[in-house]
């Protein structure tokens, strides 16, 4: 069960970072236990932790939690009440047939809060500094769905969604959380394998490549998370001369074109879920595999004369070092 005090306490997850955060960030923290929950946490705002008799009440009751448990077996199963009462699983599984689904509720959201302020702790310094209030609507809505989070795997991705809201309120829309709520794992690995071609929130990719992922990008298509499956979206980049540059955190790409007025990628565009989602899920970044398909799409634009990938090798606040020899030359034939 989730101990607060121990999470934000002296040694938790978060304390350490829990006063370097913005107080509007704080103030959500609290306001998502509290909807999540519906315990009383004001005592975590005091880091000297005075005497609060009524948390003091409500954590005893945590600790007695097991005990009462036990208690309750022993008065509808005497006979296998002592076996069971010293196997903490059997006593688990006892609790959930008595309790049923709102105790596995309680054990996942507090899976999820954990799991979020884990999070927060490592991201604490990636947090906007507003005082706006989460969204009640938002709230309860993801508090059905973290409800439901009965995999470890469930548990951390809607985790990092609260953490996201938390330190950036609005970072995920409501259709996203549906979006997440209906994905099955299949998809979502689709999805992953996926990943690692994004470039900022489009894929540059080959008519020929596209064709040999059809089905699995259109599947993610019909679920919200890409547009421009079956028709080629146009990602349009203006600029001055016949040399520009795009680059995201991975790669920096050097490109000349034969109009000074705009280049036209035809690309794959994630939609605002898809986007929500890549910003929030780990997946192995494939280097080697990125520039590929890169290139792939980009000599298949008639603008283009040529162009060369770098990769990028340091990126702070901004400003980018990549490296001098780049790793793909590519120049039209004339």
């Amino acid at each position: 069960m989730i101990d607060l005090p121990e999470i934000i306490g002296s040694g938790g997850a978060l304390w350490g970072a829990w006063h370097t955060l913005p107080q509007g960030v704080r103030t959500r923290c609290l306001q998502g236990i509290d909807s999540l929950t519906g315990r009383l946490t004001h005592r975590l705002s005091q880091e000297s932790k005075k005497k609060d008799a009524h948390v003091d009440d409500e954590i005893k009751r945590e600790e007695h939690q097991t005990d009462a448990q036990k208690n309750v077996l022993e008065l509808l199963v005497p006979k296998v009440a002592e076996r069971i009462s010293a196997d903490p699983i059997l006593l688990e599984q006892a609790t959930i047939a008595m309790m049923g689904k709102s105790y596995q509720n309680k054990l996942n959201t507090d899976s999820v809060i954990n799991n979020a302020f884990e999070d927060i702790s490592k991201k604490y310094s990636d947090s906007s500094d507003n005082n706006d209030s989460l969204d009640e609507d938002w709230l309860n809505i993801f508090s059905s769905h973290a409800e439901k989070a009965s995999s470890e795997r469930a548990r951390q991705l809607w985790g990092r969604i609260l953490s996201g809201e938390v330190r950036h309120p609005g970072s995920f829309s409501l259709s996203t959380l549906r979006i997440l709520s209906e994905i099955d794992k299949s998809t979502a690995e689709i999805f992953v394998n996926l990943c690692p071609i994004i470039f900022l929130d489009f894929i540059i990719i080959s008519r020929k490549n596209k064709e040999n992922i059809f089905s699995d990008l259109m599947y993610l298509q019909e679920y919200g998370i890409l547009k421009g499956v079956d028709s080629f979206l146009s990602m349009n980049f203006k600029f001055l001369g016949k040399k520009t540059s795009l680059h995201d955190g991975d790669v920096y790409i050097d490109i000349e074109v034969s109009s000074d007025d705009k280049l036209s990628l035809n690309s794959i565009v994630l939609t605002r879920a898809g986007k929500e989602l890549f910003k929030t899920i780990d997946f192995e970044k494939n280097y080697q595999r990125k520039i590929e398909e890169i290139s792939s799409g980009l000599e298949e634009v008639p603008e283009i004369v040529s162009y060369k990938i770098h990769k990028i090798i340091m990126n702070e606040n901004g400003i980018y070092r990549y490296s001098t020899i780049p790793d793909k030359v590519w120049s039209k034939q004339k």
